[in-house]
């Protein structure tokens, strides 16, 4: 039988099942995930660029009062689960601009490519899905 390695990649955040399951074994109520999910979502869409600075937004969010959120709810998120589960390492441009190529690494350190190819009357994406091949 083959042998499980352990975890060591954090459970995803925009997972609602997993996200509610974590916030109530921490004994919060239920509806503390949703609350989660409004803070994130809106330092998100104010731009912001990575784990430390969506938290950091997230925290001031709920300290206006509006959420019903503790800082507690917030910090044990932000410790215990992964907002992004991959990031992009470099993007080449085409010389014509026609073309955008993105290295993306993954949550278990692999890497994959993706292509946009911007044509006159739409946009294709390929994505490469042969790691390790």
């Amino acid at each position: 039988m083959p042998r499980r390695l352990p975890r060591t990649v954090k459970p995803p955040f925009f997972d609602a099942a997993a996200l509610e399951t974590f916030v109530v074994g921490r004994g919060f109520k239920r509806e503390v995930a949703p609350r989660l999910w409004r803070v994130v979502l809106r330092a998100l869409r104010e731009g912001a660029a990575d784990d430390a600075e969506v938290w950091a937004k997230a925290a001031a969010y709920a300290v206006d009062g509006r959420q019903q959120l503790s800082k507690a709810a917030i910090t044990l998120a932000s410790q215990n689960t992964s907002l992004f589960g991959s990031r992009t390492e470099t993007v080449s441009e085409s010389s014509d601009g026609d073309t955008t190529k993105h290295l993306v690494v993954l949550a278990d350190g692999k890497k994959i490519e993706a292509v946009a190819m911007r044509h006159n009357s739409r946009t294709t994406v390929c994505v490469s899905s042969q790691i390790g091949c």
